[in-house]
């Protein structure tokens, strides 16, 4: 690598800070999933809610026939997750989405009604300041973007206006990123795969359509190490984003997506939700169970279960020893 890559990338390299631990502790009484799980429930009520929280088993709601009913039956979600967002990505909708599930718009040969019920946060930028930054708009991969293992990784966004000088950066992680306290910078860098800079004089691939192959692997520290030479990228699930800094400051950002690579496997074995939480990378305590020992991914509709043949069970009621799971499916193949 030349000097002048080198001081190019260390300037990039300025907002990969050392790793620190990405793990996000569950509290067991706040996840709902204390003790290994015993067997199914019975059959849920039919009738006589009014309510989500009037039905016995965690992956009913309260089903109302009619826009005028009163009284409605414990039912699994209709549509299988399918949902109406308003403008705040709310649900339109009491029976369409489990309680605390938003419903993230989708392209339209997802969802005819507009959206899909999820558990996961809605995408967001990475970097803040005082003032508002130009949006980066990432094209693909995204979260409804799964790959086979040989696929190659093509990154595409829109190069946002920002001033000549300014070097877009893009960035992909194994695990989310996390914004360093108090300043814009990557805390976890151990968890980055691949790096590119637009200054890197090595490659003709320009901002906006990115191969792989035109990009650097990257050391524990976050430092650039050998050409990535491949498109291709080992099976998991993967996060990317894209900025631009000028002057060591950021000037512009992406929101944070999503891909994933081939199948994903579940966690291992369990008995607390937190242990589900340091196992599957990406996941929090909303968005995994422990069921039966193991650790599954918690859904609201198949776009919870990203990975090739996975979907979300919203039929099985599973019942614990001591409580319910949180109201919801789990992901199954």
């Amino acid at each position: 690598m030349n000097h002048r890559l080198v001081r190019a990338l260390t300037s990039v390299i300025c907002v990969l800070a050392a790793a620190r631990a990405l793990v996000a502790c569950g509290d067991m009484a706040a996840s709902g999933a204390t003790s290994p799980e015993a067997d199914a429930g019975t059959d849920a009520a039919t009738s006589g809610c009014r309510r989500a929280d009037d039905c016995p088993d965690h992956n009913d709601l309260c089903v109302f026939d009619s826009p005028t009913a009163t009284n409605g039956r414990c039912a699994p979600p209709v549509d299988e997750g399918r949902c109406t967002p308003d403008s705040t990505g709310s649900v339109v909708g009491t029976s369409q989405c489990y309680p605390g599930a938003r419903c993230e718009p989708v392209p339209a040969n997802l969802s005819a009604l507009g959206g899909l019920c999820s558990f996961h946060a809605p995408a967001a930028p990475l970097f803040t300041s005082g003032i508002t930054l130009p949006k980066i708009s990432l094209s693909s991969p995204d979260g409804f973007t799964t790959l086979r293992a040989e696929d190659g990784v093509q990154l595409r966004w829109v190069p946002p206006a920002v001033p000549a000088d300014a070097i877009m950066v893009a960035a992909v992680l194994r695990a989310p990123p996390q914004r360093a306290q108090g300043a814009n910078r990557v805390a976890n860098a151990g968890d980055v795969v691949w790096l590119w800079s637009s200054q890197d004089p090595g490659t003709a691939a320009q901002p906006g359509t990115v191969a792989l192959e035109a990009g650097w692997r990257v050391g524990s520290a976050g430092q650039p190490t050998a050409r990535f030479g491949t498109n291709v990228l080992a099976e998991g699930r993967y996060w990317w984003f894209v900025y631009a800094i000028r002057a060591g400051t950021v000037v512009a950002t992406s929101d944070v997506l999503s891909f994933t690579v081939g199948a994903l496997a579940d966690g291992g074995a369990c008995v607390l939700v937190d242990q589900c939480v340091a196992q599957m990378p990406g996941e929090l305590p909303d968005t995994v169970a422990c069921i039966q020992g193991q650790c599954r991914r918690r859904c609201a509709s198949d776009l919870d279960c990203p990975g090739l043949g996975a979907r979300c069970d919203l039929q099985t009621t599973v019942r614990t020893e001591l409580s319910t799971p949180r109201r919801g499916g789990y992901c199954t193949r």
